[in-house]
């Protein structure tokens, strides 16, 4: 059994270990659905809240489209372009929110939000290892495997712990570090930390 946060309810079973586990939106979807009955009614209302959240539908007015990747996107572009400090504070403060950070409400939801941030993050790293990696999320062209992985790191370190560090707001965006942090460790070997391994590969990335 997982547990991340002391809720009292028990979050996590066989069945959606393996829902956060996967990273396909098709697949998430159809999984929730098909294990709804295996699922605590609270629970379950909170993780379709949380895909709710995420999830864009296609429409006739915009595409399909992961929300919660989006605004990850979105800080790194904010990291990088580097804005007056107060600027950039609104901004990181409406991805967060974009992110239902900072988090209120009860363990339980909170503990599925982590979950759910680790997943995006999942998601991310695992296009590192695709050469289409830098033409999928920024344009730019494909890099080497090393590259890409290095880049990655620096790239997660800026989402997370980078961007609050440097607009002093690390409290309001600690479920996001800390889910970024964990998903990092736990796919990296040898990996203690993120901000370990980043300050290992900024040298040839920033």
């Amino acid at each position: 059994m997982i547990r991340f946060f002391e809720s009292e309810i028990d979050i996590m079973d066989e069945v959606f270990n393996e829902y956060y586990s996967i990273t396909d939106r098709k697949k998430r979807l159809s999984f929730l659905e098909e294990h709804r009955n295996e699922d605590d009614p609270i629970l379950y209302d909170y993780r379709q809240y949380y895909k709710k959240l995420r999830y864009r539908d296609k429409t006739i007015f915009s595409p399909e489209a992961d929300l919660f990747i989006g605004a990850f996107m979105g800080l790194l572009g904010l990291y990088n372009q580097n804005p007056p400090i107060g600027t950039a504070k609104k901004d990181y403060l409406d991805y967060l929110k974009a992110l239902d950070l900072p988090f209120k409400g009860d363990k339980a939801k909170e503990e599925i939000l982590y979950l759910e941030l680790r997943n995006a993050a999942a998601l991310l790293m695992e296009t590192a290892n695709s050469e289409s990696y830098h033409r999928r999320f920024m344009g730019l062209v494909v890099s080497g495997e090393d590259t890409r992985k290095e880049q990655m790191c620096a790239d997660l370190w800026k989402i997370s712990m980078g961007l609050a560090g440097r607009l002093y707001i690390e409290e309001e965006a600690s479920l996001l570090i800390k889910a970024i942090n964990d998903e990092f460790v736990s796919r990296t070997e040898g990996a203690l930390s993120l901000e370990d391994s980043y300050r290992e590969c900024r040298k040839v990335t920033v």
